[in-house]
């Protein structure tokens, strides 16, 4: 649905213990962001939720994944934690891109195709 060329995240979290396991955790963080940013959305209809599982629930699938780049800064302070930063880094850099897109600030998620030709149809 969407067109993605790479993803590239910077993350610094001083002396890195386990290399892998930070890099997937920015990985799982940002796909996490940028499906709940691009396809996430419950909609209530008469006071009901009309989701109900994941045949009306869009998610990100692995293959609308874009390619991701980690890079992990050469800190040497005591190591710290990374938590789940990547995953709310993933709303304001995607709301970035498309402003430098389309001139416009969206200021609701998701970030939907049937939004963005709404916000466009405005100009």
């Amino acid at each position: 649905m969407y067109c993605y060329k790479k993803i590239s995240a910077v993350v610094d979290c001083r002396i890195t213990v386990n290399t892998d396991a930070l890099i997937a955790q920015m990985e799982g963080g940002l796909l996490f962001g940028f499906s709940t940013a691009l396809y996430e959305e419950i909609n209530i209809k008469d006071g009901r939720i009309e989701q109900s599982n994941f045949h009306n629930y869009p998610i990100m699938c692995i293959n609308d994944a874009p390619p991701i780049d980690v890079h992990i800064t050469k800190i040497t302070e005591n190591p710290g934690s990374i938590g789940e930063v990547s995953t709310t880094a993933a709303f304001p850099s995607l709301g970035n891109a498309l402003f430098n897109a389309i001139g416009k600030r969206c200021k609701r998620y998701p970030f939907s195709p049937h939004f963005l030709m709404e916000i466009v149809s405005r100009f």
